[in-house]
């Protein structure tokens, strides 16, 4: 397709957007997580995200077909030929139709025996029924929202979907608020604030979609069963891959719940909730580099991909390095500020699940590569294999010693390392052709950063006592960031790198850039 000019330029754009997100979901997750509680109580508010956590599974064979309708569907629009790309587009609504009309139905069956399978507080069956359906239907919905908004990543403006996303977050919550306000504090309005929320994001992404391309439209002569069945293998491993994800955080909260019960399961799914959080502000670093890795497969720009993804790896690991040793070392004042101090006793669960966290952050930044090179076979074996490792752990953990909690996130930790910080970087550089390496140096660049975060923020905590308030946790995090943040990128990243940052900022960003760091 035709090269644009801006495309580079807008990786600013995309990455303020991002943290913009970020910040509205970290916020918001600080904010309801005690409301909840505080409404529902510490039983009842467990089911959240135990929903969220089993609505991932249910919903497998959408979210599958979704992420390899994408592949195809960005691919075809960077061809630049509307005959292919209608195609393509035809024939994925089709196939997000079909999965709809099969899935729905099911899902509505399989709430209603939710109550039977998990521990859930008495009086509560027909609101967690519902709350479970809501959930499961909005994340079916989900996936056509994606499928229309990934049109932007064609020309980097993923600005645009995280203007959408951002807005119904804003949406569900404040559903949520006005309806706990108005009609009491039950578990269903949860679920039907998540459903009107999806529905402004699927309409906001259509429309999006057709002011990019208006010329793609739905012709269902269009729709074509030999490209179903391409993108139906590609998503037969995808769903793998998926199963092999929802083996980790989300089965440990299963397994938290079944065999600890649902107030044990409740305060390990605060821990769960941090780790997701930190998850989240990868995605607006991780999210930046995907546009650039179609970019470089549509031109067979291998090297090109690999350079731009060590870069992503050392930068993520400068950014993330020391909010993760901040959060470990000052997690007592964290808890009490933000649910209370009687939830100080899970500071040890913070350390057994942050401590290698930092690999799975920065292994964000080549997950998505064997998907775009149709290389999903190998990593949906080692996510599966990896997963099993986690669960066995998790089980054998909790009945063969007392360590309760403890011993489920030291599976998590452990499963998530051989995944994250040696399977994967080995097989993402073999199937690009590059030495073994290549990718685990730049994460053990980020470990180190870690560490050496830890010890700031411990030399720091000997000599600033921070209080459990927000404006004391919230003043000592940016004073200590800052300062990390300018020794960070003015020491520790080479010219060149420097200079590839450069190349993605508006010119009066570069040059400030430029002063400060180079």
């Amino acid at each position: 397709m035709k090269e644009d000019s801006k495309f580079a330029e807008r990786t600013t754009l995309n990455l303020t957007t991002e943290i913009l997100c970020v910040v509205l979901t970290t916020v918001i997750g600080l904010v309801m997580v005690p409301y909840y509680i505080d409404q529902l109580g510490m039983a009842a508010y467990a089911v959240v995200p135990l929903a969220v956590s089993v609505s991932s599974y249910m919903i497998i064979v959408a979210n599958s077909f979704s992420n390899a309708i994408n592949r195809f569907f960005v691919q075809a629009l960077r061809k630049d030929d509307p005959k292919d790309a209608s195609r393509t587009y035809s024939t994925s609504l089709k196939l997000m139709i079909w999965i709809a009309v099969v899935m729905l139905p099911l899902t509505a069956v399989i709430s209603y025996y939710t109550p039977m399978i998990f521990n859930v507080p008495e009086g509560t069956y027909d609101s967690v029924r519902i709350l479970f359906l809501c959930e499961f239907w909005s994340s079916i919905f989900l996936n056509f929202g994606t499928c229309f908004n990934n049109a932007m990543v064609v020309h980097n403006k993923t600005y645009v979907i995280n203007s959408i996303r951002s807005s119904y977050l804003l949406i569900e919550i404040v559903g949520t608020v006005v309806m706990f306000t108005l009609l009491g504090a039950r578990l269903e309005y949860i679920g039907y604030s998540y459903l009107i929320g999806i529905a402004v994001y699927v309409l906001a992404s259509y429309i999006a979609m057709k002011r990019g391309f208006p010329d793609l439209r739905y012709r269902g002569k269009d729709a074509d069963l030999g490209h179903m069945a391409e993108i139906g293998r590609l998503a037969l491993w995808s769903a793998i891959v998926r199963i092999g994800n929802l083996m980790f955080l989300q089965a440990s909260l299963i397994i938290c719940n079944i065999m600890l019960g649902s107030e044990i399961q409740g305060g390990f799914s605060l821990v769960v909730s941090m780790v997701s959080m930190v998850g989240t502000a990868c995605n607006a670093v991780t999210n930046v580099f995907y546009p650039f890795y179609h970019k470089y497969y549509s031109d067979r720009d291998y090297d090109n991909m690999v350079g731009i993804a060590v870069l992503g790896i050392k930068v993520l690991s400068l950014l993330i390095a020391m909010p993760l040793a901040y959060v470990c070392i000052f997690s007592p004042e964290i808890f009490t500020f933000w649910v209370g101090g009687e939830f100080v006793y899970l500071q040890d669960t913070v350390w057994v699940m942050f401590v290698l966290l930092i690999f799975n952050c920065i292994s964000g930044i080549i997950e998505t590569i064997p998907t775009i090179l149709l290389k999903v076979r190998q990593a949906a074996e080692i996510t599966i294999i990896t997963g099993a490792v986690n669960i066995v752990l998790a089980i054998a953990f909790v009945n063969l010693t007392d360590w309760g909690i403890l011993g489920i996130a030291a599976a998590y930790t452990a499963a998530m390392f051989i995944r994250n910080g040696i399977v994967l970087p080995i097989f993402v550089s073999k199937i690009l052709g590059h030495r073994v390496m290549t990718f685990i140096w730049p994460m053990l660049f980020g470990f180190a950063a870690f560490l050496i975060g830890v010890g700031y923020c411990y030399g720091l905590s000997l000599v600033w006592d921070v209080k459990g308030t927000f404006l004391s946790i919230l003043v000592s995090f940016l004073v200590m960031f800052a300062i990390y943040f300018f020794v960070a990128f003015r020491f520790c990243l080479r010219k060149n790198e420097k200079e590839m940052l450069e190349q993605a900022m508006p010119s009066k960003l570069s040059g400030i850039f430029a002063k400060l760091f180079v």
